[in-house]
């Protein structure tokens, strides 16, 4: 599609099938609105994401072009149980994505794409707002449009202070999981570099990773989507305060060291996310309920392959 979305995901071993569900969803509901999709990946061995990949190719036309990242420079970032480094591999996708590419749609893979997206095509990045010389200069950003679009994580101010030594005065901090994203400004003003600095900067007061890294970076200097972008919500008579139902929500976000994946996940849509399950070629598979299998489910990932070579 000539004026489609480009898409982009950033994947290691353990999300190949992740990315498979969420890239799906994204298809089945938006089959006019895709551009090029990309997949950054650190993966050596990826036959079986070629695999997907294939499906992909067969099942929608749609070709994922892989893009390769030596992610050497990051290993010594701080990461989570269920953030992996390949989260900081979004802080250089402007470097790493065609210089022809100026506007992207980053997606975390722990997501559902549930509705139409054809309106973020519709989005400009230019700002109307009062602001010092000052304080640009502080910040290293050279104009006042928007870096980017995100959702408000609606953090309350106070559980800001953690990056104060950042000396972070942004008046709202957003969800970093679904992301649009001004490349052509990225580049324009060498964000890369930046981004970089930054977490190696503020790594050790860094509790949300690359998410920190984005908001520290970019505050006051992004748009905020709508809620129906990123529903990042467990709760679901939260969600439905704002007045959304299920089927007006067109992203979900299931945030969180609980994933839909998970046994114990007892997220309000996770049946949502089993519908696109479905429509993959994971479906063929049967859940082998052994022991090993269900610690593997429950325990973060981390600790998988320990509790693999113990048990084998």
């Amino acid at each position: 599609m000539k004026n489609g979305l480009n898409i982009a995901f950033t994947i290691d071993d353990d999300y190949v099938r992740h990315f498979t569900i969420a890239l799906t969803s994204l298809l089945e509901n938006n089959p006019n609105n895709i551009q090029r999709v990309f997949v950054v990946h650190s993966i050596k061995d990826n036959k079986l994401l070629q695999k997907n990949l294939d499906f992909f190719k067969d099942k929608y036309s749609q070709n994922v072009e892989q893009i390769y990242i030596d992610d050497k420079q990051l290993i010594s970032l701080p990461v989570k149980s269920y953030i992996s480094t390949a989260s900081y591999y979004r802080l250089m996708l402007s470097d790493l994505l065609p210089s022809n590419i100026d506007k992207v749609l980053y997606l975390d893979c722990d997501i559902i794409v549930n509705g139409d997206l054809s309106k973020l095509l519709d989005l400009h990045f230019s700002q109307q707002i009062e602001t010092s010389d000052e304080y640009i200069s502080n910040n290293n950003l050279s104009d006042i449009d928007y870096y980017l679009y995100a959702v408000d994580q609606e953090y309350h101010m106070e559980s800001f202070s953690r990056l104060d030594k950042a000396k972070f005065t942004g008046e709202k901090y957003f969800n970093a999981g679904v992301l649009y994203i001004n490349l052509k400004k990225w580049r324009a003003n060498n964000v890369t570099e930046k981004l970089l600095e930054n977490a190696t900067k503020y790594k050790t007061i860094l509790e949300s990773q690359d998410q920190d890294v984005l908001n520290i970076t970019f505050e006051n200097f992004w748009g905020e989507l709508s809620y129906t972008y990123n529903a990042w919500k467990h709760d679901k008579n939260a969600i439905e305060k704002n007045g959304l139902s299920v089927n007006e929500i067109k992203i979900i976000h299931y945030i969180g060291p609980i994933k839909p994946w998970h046994i114990q996940c007892k997220h309000p849509y996770k049946k949502v996310y089993r519908k696109y399950f479905n429509k993959t070629p994971y479906k063929f598979q049967y859940v082998n309920f052994t022991i090993l299998n269900i610690l593997k489910s429950i325990i973060p990932y981390k600790l998988k392959t320990v509790i693999t070579k113990n048990i084998k």
